[in-house]
């Protein structure tokens, strides 16, 4: 139930009269635009009009003086009043709250699926060599035949820093609902700002509900955890095979030895010729040069992919 609705039931609940008033309310705005306590007097006590406005079902309206009913659609279709056809009552719709819509968080079976393989890799594939020959064997059936034809290992960890990019930015844009992920934020900056501006002036009603409304919000973030944790699940998935490809065929780290004689060489800013198996600092030792050019490629490339496709919740 939206926030608009629910406001309405309990004040009904309260004073089943103000059903009859909120029904006069909507046919006032619907002939004039806005709600005013000299035309609504005949059909409500001004204790009523003063509910209506206290609890946030009358706003003020944008423009003009008077009040409008706030989300009108909403509640013409909670009273089931129908609009008049030759009013235009989606003008006066004010945007003084935010309401996001609910949403559906759940995982499907291939979700939870991939989440078990994504676990498995990450425990095993970077301990158990034989896991991460077979990952590697499968990969060099498309990579071998780059590199015969010339392409220089350092363009070809591009390539796959590249797809990483593409495929991460796709997941997240459509296995996310970033209007509602920006229909959350923009909740929570409206009411940050009716909260501040109660404190000025010393509200503490509206200071009140406010705060309730914000804790409400505030258990949404665990929807909001699971919708980001999904697409992330099938990132690791696709992404996991290919860094055990990498670390199988570059590294030499826990006395491994690399896959691929001789070692590519990779020229690089203010580092000059690199191995890839060589380490870019004395500290992290672990940054090897495959990493290193790996993880530039692929945040660079993300970023920019994340920008054309609009993954950004604060645009």
């Amino acid at each position: 139930m939206s926030k608009t609705r629910r406001k309405a039931k309990n004040l009904i609940e309260e004073d089943p009269e103000l059903e009859d008033v909120l029904e006069a309310a909507l046919e006032l705005q619907a002939e004039k635009g806005v709600v005013e306590w000299g035309d609504l007097r005949g059909d409500a006590t001004s204790g009523q009009w003063g509910r209506l406005i206290e609890k946030g079902v009358l706003v003020d309206a944008e423009e003009g003086d008077g009040f409008v009913v706030e989300d009108e659609d909403d509640m013409r279709d909670f009273l089931g009043v129908e609009p008049d056809s030759e009013s235009d009552v989606s003008g006066s719709i004010t945007d003084t709250d935010v309401e996001v819509e609910d949403i559906d968080t759940s995982w499907t079976i291939y979700d939870k699926a991939a989440a078990v393989v994504g676990v498995f890799l990450i425990i095993f594939g970077y301990r158990d060599e034989d896991i991460q020959a077979v990952i590697g064997d499968v990969i060099n059936v498309a990579v071998v035949p780059m590199h015969e034809v010339g392409i220089p290992y350092y363009l070809i960890i591009l390539i796959f820093a590249v797809l990483t990019g593409l495929y991460s930015s796709y997941l997240q844009l459509y296995m996310m609902d970033w209007d509602w992920v920006k229909g959350q934020q923009k909740k929570v900056k409206e009411i940050q700002s009716q909260l501040k501006e109660a404190q000025m002036n010393d509200d503490e009603g509206r200071e009140e509900e406010l705060r309730e409304e914000q804790m409400e919000v505030m258990s949404e973030q665990m929807k909001m955890f699971k919708m980001q944790f999904r697409p992330s699940v099938w990132i690791l998935v696709l992404t996991i095979p290919i860094f055990l490809w990498l670390f199988w065929t570059f590294s030499t780290r826990f006395g491994g030895s690399p896959h691929i004689e001789p070692m590519p060489v990779l020229v690089m800013p203010f580092f000059g010729e690199l191995q890839f198996s060589d380490s870019v600092f004395s500290r992290p030792a672990f940054l090897e040069g495959w990493l290193f050019w790996y993880i530039i490629c692929s945040f660079g490339f993300g970023q920019i992919m994340r920008k054309v496709l609009g993954v950004n919740p604060t645009t």
